[in-house]
């Protein structure tokens, strides 16, 4: 019942994320981790859609993932879908960067696990299971690049067992 939980509990939907993100990339020990209950209260599902832009400044909506969780898994899914935007529509101004620059992400202890699951958010949109409807549906050639980009980001991953590296060779 609603008033036995202990806080939001958000084990089903990553999940999922394992099964259908992490595992296929060989990324499932990452994928577990973040399974894990955290210490730190996450939206869950951060991307450009759940931010308003009001007169009043930001408004995050549609808190129905949130849980405790990592920050890194919060910060890569904004991350990954703001460089996906700004590859598929070029935007001008770098809003990844822009982000990057104002949160400090070079100072976050998780920095690393933010980059892998930039990677892996990026990759299961451009060539997983959730391209149908999305910015790369239907377009193959920039695909092509958001699936070397997202390769690239695991392959220069300083955590990434050389296991994964070998399976997914260097930008391919």
């Amino acid at each position: 019942a609603l008033h036995d939980r202990t806080g939001p509990d958000n084990a089903e939907v990553q999940r999922v994320r394992l099964d259908v993100q992490y595992r296929p990339l060989g990324l499932e020990d990452f994928g577990r981790r973040l399974c894990e209950p955290g210490t730190s209260l996450i939206h869950g599902d951060l991307w450009p859609r759940s931010v308003l832009v009001g007169d009043d400044g930001l408004f995050l909506i549609d808190w129905e993932f949130c849980h405790h969780g990592r920050p890194c898994q919060d910060v890569g899914h904004l991350l990954a879908h703001l460089w996906m935007l700004n590859h598929v529509h070029g935007i001008g101004e770098d809003p990844m960067m822009s982000f990057v620059n104002g949160y400090g992400h070079d100072e976050q202890p998780d920095g690393p696990d933010t980059v892998t699951h930039m990677a892996a958010e990026i990759l299961t949109r451009s060539e997983g299971p959730f391209v149908r409807g999305y910015l790369y549906d239907g377009k193959p050639g920039l695909a092509g690049e958001a699936i070397a980009r997202g390769r690239d980001l695991l392959v220069r991953h300083p955590r990434l067992p050389r296991d994964v590296q070998g399976a997914i060779g260097p930008g391919q």
